[in-house]
C-alpha cells in the first residue's frame, strides 16, 4: 500500500500511546502523537466474522490495551 508514518509514535514504554482514532476524510489514522496515511476507509473497517481487524490489532497495542 501506500500508507506511510508521517508522525512517529514515540519508542518510550512510558510515552506508548493510550488511543487511536481514525479520520476518513484526510484518510489518516492517530495512534497517540503518532499518525499514518493514506489509510483507506475499506482498510480501516475491514472485518473478519465481525472483527475489525485493525482497531482490533491496535486495542492490543496501546499503554493500557485490551488484555493487560
Amino acid at each position: 500500500g501506500k500508507a506511510k508514518c508521517t508522525q512517529a509514535i514515540p519508542g518510550k514504554p512510558s510515552d506508548y500511546p493510550e488511543s487511536f482514532n481514525y479520520n476518513d476524510t484526510s484518510q489518516t489514522l492517530y495512534v497517540g502523537k503518532g499518525e499514518f496515511s493514506p489509510i483507506a476507509p475499506s482498510v480501516y473497517e475491514f472485518e473478519v466474522s465481525g472483527l475489525k481487524v485493525v482497531q482490533s490489532w491496535l486495542k492490543y497495542r496501546m499503554k493500557n490495551g485490551a488484555g493487560k
